[in-house]
């Protein structure tokens, strides 16, 4: 995956859930809204919700990467965004 800008990077990144995200439907809908446009952007990635708060680790293009941060960041479903690491 390297045409278009780079080469693939990994995004880690925890957030504050700004509700109730305990349950596995709470996280599936969620996913669900994010899947059109990760697929669009060719991001994969896991997320994953535990006590209030968001774990992800993605991977794509890093300017794909910026974009999904950017969305992340308008995003109101959490807050306090921390990214753990990239690479």
């Amino acid at each position: 995956m390297t045409a278009g800008g780079g080469g693939l990077e990994q995004l880690i990144y925890v957030s504050v859930a700004n509700g109730p995200v305990g349950t596995v439907m709470q996280v599936s809908d969620a996913l669900a809204e994010a899947r059109p446009y990760n697929a669009r952007d060719g991001i994969s990635g896991v997320l994953t919700a535990v006590n209030g708060r968001f774990l992800q680790i993605v991977e794509g293009r890093p300017a794909a990467l910026d974009d999904l941060l950017a969305r992340l960041g308008e995003d109101d479903r959490h807050r306090d965004m921390q990214v753990m690491e990239r690479r």
